[in-house]
């Protein structure tokens, strides 16, 4: 059973990566146009061996007859237009397959998805390398495969399944968020001091309610939109307050 949740855990994944895929332009540069295409293929490779025995024998056999050459990248454009048809039959599969499975045992609390999206984003295109993210979470502690995709999509997904992997996800934040969030970096000052006062999708909010909001005296900084306010509430974010 632990095998087949991974494998439609891996299928999210995958959709995570197609949905947040960039293709470049049709008049890019001969190899950049093939890093692009060849990795869109790689990721439709790899959606048709994992998703086509979830979904019955003509949605099995749509997905199994796109392809994406790795040099044309109209037939990239072509492929997505079909993935993307294929979209709700693939995720309902899922849901299918996920209703099979025997329920999990509650371990720890999950991080507030607006919160993980928020981070992923502002976190993934600051560091905006992969060997560093990756050295920057492992060094906060977390554990388990290291996500696929780009920095942004592979930050998001390792916080979105923290829970899963560790017994303090909040106190894996607070360390993977510690220096960005406290040390002045002079060379990187037009995207940290943006990233940490991001007004879009209420990250100021967020941001208040980590260990960087604090002011001196030790309280937090901001009020929280209540919308949201209200999300993060169900959680338990004492962790990351009590890491830094």
């Amino acid at each position: 059973m632990v095998a087949a949740q991974r494998k439609l855990e891996l299928i999210e994944e995958l959709i995570d990566e197609l949905k947040n895929f960039r293709f470049c332009a049709p008049d890019a540069d001969l190899e950049l146009i093939w890093g692009v295409t060849a990795t869109y293929r790689d990721i439709i490779i790899r959606l048709q061996r994992l998703a086509a025995p979830l979904l019955p024998l003509v949605e099995q056999t749509r997905l199994n007859g796109i392809q994406a050459e790795p040099d044309n990248l109209y037939s990239a454009f072509d492929a997505d237009s079909e993935i993307k048809a294929l979209m709700p039959d693939i995720e309902a599969a899922i849901v299918a397959a996920k209703a099979k499975l025997p329920p999990r045992r509650s371990g720890a609390k999950p991080l507030p998805v607006p919160l993980c999206s928020v981070i992923g984003d502002v976190l993934g295109n600051y560091v905006f390398h992969h060997k560093t993210l990756e050295g920057l979470f492992h060094g906060a502690g977390a554990v388990g495969d290291v996500p696929e995709g780009n920095c942004v999509v592979k930050c998001q997904k390792w916080l979105k399944r923290m829970h899963e992997e560790v017994a303090a996800p909040a106190a894996v934040l607070g360390k993977v968020l510690e220096e960005f969030m406290e040390v002045d970096n002079p060379y990187k000052a037009e995207q940290q001091d943006p990233g940490r006062q991001k007004n879009s999708r209420d990250t100021r909010q967020v941001w208040a309610l980590l260990p960087s909001g604090r002011a001196g005296d030790g309280r937090i900084n901001g009020a929280p939109h209540q919308a949201l306010q209200e999300i993060l509430k169900e959680r338990d974010l004492a962790g990351v307050d009590d890491e830094i």
